[in-house]
């Protein structure tokens, strides 16, 4: 078992080789993001597996790419993303940064975008796809009209274009920004 408090470490002050508990406080942040980095990617590489799995799924059939297949392809699709590509981009700039780099100055503004854009798509997403089930079961006799290929492509373009409107604005820091924090966790974060 990993012990990761900093009283477990013997403090020794010797003129060639010096300890200091501030060393092994370096020690400890320095393995407890380490298993934070480890068990991050391993979960974005779980997300990967499962949202690839249902992807194939629906594509391989007829009957599950009918109706709100589409829709539900698309909340896939945008869960993928965040595993695939969002995700590890984002933990090994958190960790990168403490060990590896320096961040690059305006890294923030892009990536940030990009995640949010992608988050709040999946939301929309998320939104169309109840709105579909909610015309399917309240009422079925318009939902021949809310299932074709136009009506379901204007709720999946509708949501990416809701999502970019939403950061657009802080992207080029016109009503906010996003920038990293400098302090303790330097994250990323959106704010004046």
């Amino acid at each position: 078992m990993l012990n990761l408090s900093v009283s477990s470490f013997n403090w020794t002050s010797n003129e060639g080789n010096c300890t200091s508990q501030a060393d092994a406080w370096n020690l400890v942040h320095r393995s407890a993001l380490t298993v934070w980095f480890a068990t991050f990617l391993a979960f974005s590489l779980l997300g990967i597996l499962t949202n690839d799995v249902q992807f194939i799924v629906i594509i391989r059939s007829q009957t599950l790419r009918s109706g709100a297949g589409a829709l539900i392809l698309h909340v896939i699709a945008n869960c993928f993303i965040t595993s695939a590509i969002h995700n590890p981009v984002y933990g090994i700039l958190i960790y990168g940064d403490n060990f590896w780099f320096a961040r690059p100055r305006d890294i923030c503004r892009y990536v940030y975008f990009l995640m949010s854009m992608t988050q709040f798509a999946t939301n929309w997403a998320e939104a169309s796809l109840a709105v579909n089930r909610l015309i399917a079961v309240g009422f079925p006799f318009a939902y021949k009209a809310w299932s074709t290929r136009k009506v379901t492509g204007m709720m999946i373009a509708a949501s990416w274009l809701m999502a970019g409107a939403s950061f657009l604005s802080n992207t080029f820091e016109r009503s906010g920004r996003f920038y990293a924090r400098e302090r303790n966790t330097r994250l990323c974060t959106e704010g004046d």
